[in-house]
């Protein structure tokens, strides 16, 4: 399991949709699925159902989702920390323009 998967599960789970997933996350709609894929298969189990409103998560993708909701949310706050704490991984860009 990657935090990615782990990312692209909790999105699906809230737009209730891997297209508006997709959009959201800048990536295609087919990486989602295969991700999403690739983690029922290490877990042995289905985390969504396909309805006509939409796809809705299961029993285990419920608990998938309760668990790894604080997971996430703390690795995203390592993240910022990290970022925050070492000002130098931030580079700037400048674009210098001629005269002419």
């Amino acid at each position: 399991m990657t935090t990615t998967q782990a990312l692209y599960v909790l999105e699906v789970a809230s737009s209730r949709s891997m297209s508006l997933a997709a959009q959201r996350l800048y990536v295609s709609q087919s990486a989602i699925s295969q991700q999403i894929l690739k983690l029922e298969q290490e877990l042995g189990c289905a985390l969504f159902t396909r309805t006509v409103y939409g796809l809705e998560l299961t029993a285990a993708g419920e608990r998938f989702c309760r668990e790894a909701r604080p997971v996430m949310d703390a690795w995203q706050k390592l993240c910022q920390d990290m970022q925050a704490s070492n000002p130098e991984a931030k580079k700037q860009l400048r674009i210098g323009v001629g005269s002419r």
